[in-house]
This record gives structure tokens, C-alpha cells and sequence, in this order.
């Protein structure tokens, strides 16, 4: 029986999951994250992305076979322990002018962090993360992905409350160069196979004004 769902169906769906994300953290309750998965070309990431469009979130989309492990985690730096009294904060190297101006002491504590990524940083709403093509990612990436899929975050950063997690993928049918997925991994979200259809495409151009020769 084949249980591939068209684009339209694909996306009434994510609206929905997209939507209550943001009632289950209300409740403290964990986000529900998604796969969509289907043959190349069916307009995956284009569906994910008008979701956003419509429900007026913002919009975040990486490559994961693009990155790499230090894009994803941020690239690291050198933090110093500084103090003012009791009150003490963890400062990057460029900030220990301003801080000794505002009359912190630099301690001789020092550690090792991680720079925000830029694509997450300032974000504060509940935001529809796109991990695109993530089955193409090498292994310490998909390691990654897996974690942020779980728990929202990685080392250096975490999603706003109430995001949603949206992975897209080619199916691994020999067709395509994807790594495979074990039943750990596929418990950790809602996978979805999407299908093209004609009918929806031709609907899709004759609201958005196609060439009718089409």
C-alpha cells in the first residue's frame, strides 16, 4: 500500500504539528520533530518553507551535507573568568576591554567555548528549523543533528521554545548517496514520505500564473 502523501497533504500536516509544538511547550512538553523524505525534485524544502511563509515564523535553512561539525557547533574560543564582587561572567577575549571598564577583574580562570553559529543567534521566537538534505550529512554532523532533533540544542546554543525541527531526505533505495537510519534514530520524529503529483503542481502554476503551454 503506498503511503506517500502529496504536497498539499504534506503540508496541512506540518501546519498542524508546526502549531501544536508551540501548545506542548506551553505545557513543558518536548517539541515533535519531522522528516520528510521523498525522490528528488518532489518540492520538499519548497513546502517547508511556504509553511513557514503562512504561519509567519521565522525562517531557518542549512545544507547538511554543506556544514561541518564546526558549523554547526559554532567554532570554539577562549572564554576568561572575570568578576566584579560576587558577580562574575564568562568573557571572550574581544570583550575583556569593556568588562574591565565596567570595573570586572580578569581572574585566572579560563576555559574553552563555543561561538554561537550565526544562523541562530538573535533568535528568540519559535522558529521553523530546516536541517535540508540531512541523510547527506557526514557522520559527526548527522551525530549532531540526531542530538538537536531530541533535545533542541547542541553545546553552544538551543532552538526558541516552541520551534519545530524539520528534516528533509532522499530515500534510501540505492538511488541516491544517503546514509542509512537506524529505528533509534526514526522513533526520535514523525517521518513522512511525500509523493509528486501532477494535479497539485498544476494547481501550484495556475494560482502563481505558469505559462498555460506548461
Amino acid at each position: 500500500m503506498n503511503t506517500a502523501l502529496d504536497a498539499h497533504e504534506i503540508q496541512e500536516i506540518l501546519k498542524y504539528v508546526v502549531e501544536n509544538n508551540k501548545k506542548l511547550n506551553k505545557e513543558g512538553k518536548k517539541s515533535i520533530a519531522i522528516e520528510v523524505f521523498g525522490e528528488a525534485g518532489c518540492a520538499k524544502s519548497s513546502v517547508v518553507e511556504q509553511v513557514a511563509i503562512e504561519s509567519e515564523m521565522p525562517f531557518v535553512k542549512i545544507n547538511a551535507a554543506q556544514i561541518t561539525v564546526d558549523d554547526f557547533v559554532g567554532y570554539p574560543l577562549k572564554e576568561y573568568k572575570m568578576c566584579k564582587g560576587e558577580e562574575c561572567e564568562w568573557v571572550v577575549e574581544s570583550a575583556i576591554d569593556t568588562y574591565t571598564a565596567m570595573g570586572f577583574k580578569y581572574s585566572n580562570d579560563h576555559r574553552m567555548g563555543y561561538a554561537i553559529p550565526k544562523w541562530i543567534m538573535g533568535q528568540d521566537k519559535p522558529m521553523i528549523f530546516l536541517i535540508d538534505d540531512y541523510s547527506r550529512a557526514s557522520l559527526p554532523v548527522l551525530q549532531a543533528i540526531n542530538e538537536v532533533v531530541d533535545r533542541q540544542e547542541y553545546l553552544s546554543w538551543e532552538l526558541p521554545k516552541g520551534s519545530t525541527v524539520i528534516l528533509t531526505a532522499n530515500p534510501d533505495t540505492g538511488d541516491y548517496f544517503v546514509s542509512s537510519t537506524d529505528s533509534a534514530m526514526d522513533t526520535r520524529k514523525l517521518k513522512l514520505e511525500m509523493k509528486f503529483s501532477t494535479e497539485v503542481w498544476a494547481s501550484w502554476a495556475e494560482k502563481y500564473g505558469v505559462d498555460s503551454r506548461c
